[in-house]
């Protein structure tokens, strides 16, 4: 199973906290120089597990290139709180 470890940040725009989730490639250190590109997704209680473990999957069969994976999620990850959220956080203001 995958283990989800996010970070809290809260937006100055709106004042709402959300939950970041971050994958790293294999071997990746923060202090080389080589650049990734970064793959954001939104949704992340649902979409984060299913990305990460086929990117992991592709990853260890050399199948795919070298990338981070950012999700962004709500901090309460209720099925309530994603319905709401989603109308407000995908809504343009």
């Amino acid at each position: 199973m995958l283990s989800m470890k996010g970070h809290i940040v809260k937006s100055s725009s709106n004042g709402k906290s959300y939950q970041l989730y971050v994958s790293l490639p294999a071997g990746y250190t923060q202090n080389e120089s080589a650049r990734y590109p970064v793959l954001y997704l939104l949704d992340a209680n649902y979409s984060y597990p299913i990305v990460s473990s086929v990117h992991k999957l592709l990853d260890a069969a050399g199948d795919i290139d070298k990338v981070i994976i950012v999700a962004i999620g709500d901090e309460d990850q209720s099925d309530k709180q994603w319905t709401i959220s989603r109308t407000l956080d995908y809504s343009h203001k």
